[in-house]
């Protein structure tokens, strides 16, 4: 699969289609094209770094959890990710792990080189990006804390994916850096993240 995302068309908003050959580049991926539509990224210095932490009832969840707190650190802090260095995962708890998970052993942390982000033409969002996400959400998406085992299973097993993301950029400078877009919202429209045989491929949508 090839790395790098694409800008999909979506009505009044825009969306990015996001590939990485393993989900650290997914990730690292999804903050650079989410940056770029910001500002020109490639602009950023990388002198200050801010570490990320996020978690989310499923795979979509944390893939929109991560990139509303990317969004966050510009929004709310004005500082403005150049690149992401190390990712580590710690996917839930099963029965079937958990003395190990106990011990520590179910956390991966290993991280993959930087990989510079490849713009690909635009197009339609393809048929098969509206999977729907494993967690009950409401009509808006957002995961319906309501539903019954939505983050615990059976015995009360904690069920929750988290990330910590080690990001490096510097502080937005109007001067500096010239505003594409202004992004109010990373949306659940559409949002999709899912390892395919090629790699792994994520959709989201943000409200301009």
């Amino acid at each position: 699969m090839e790395t790098g995302y694409r800008v999909i068309d979506h009505t009044a908003d825009m969306g990015l289609e996001v590939y990485g050959r393993n989900r650290d580049e997914l990730f690292r991926q999804g903050t650079a094209g989410l940056i770029d539509l910001l500002v020109n990224r490639n602009e950023l210095t990388a002198d200050a770094a801010r570490l990320v932490h996020v978690e989310g009832v499923d795979p979509t969840d944390l893939w929109i959890n991560y990139l509303r707190e990317i969004l966050y650190l510009f929004n709310g802090e004005g500082f403005l990710v150049r690149e992401v260095g190390e990712l580590t995962f710690a996917d839930p708890v099963t029965d079937a792990t958990a003395a190990t998970a106990d011990a520590g052993a179910g956390f991966s942390s290993a991280a993959v080189p930087t990989v510079a982000p490849t713009v690909v033409p635009p197009g339609d969002i393809s048929a098969d990006s509206t999977t729907p996400p494993a967690i009950d959400r409401d009509e808006e998406g957002e995961v319906d804390a309501a539903a019954p085992n939505s983050v615990t299973g059976d015995g009360g097993r904690e069920r929750l994916y988290r990330l910590t993301a080690s990001c490096r950029g510097e502080d937005y400078h109007p001067a500096r850096h010239a505003l594409k877009t202004e992004i109010k919202a990373v949306t659940y429209h559409h949002a999709e993240v899912r390892e395919t045989p090629a790699g792994w491929r994520g959709v989201f949508i943000v409200d301009v």
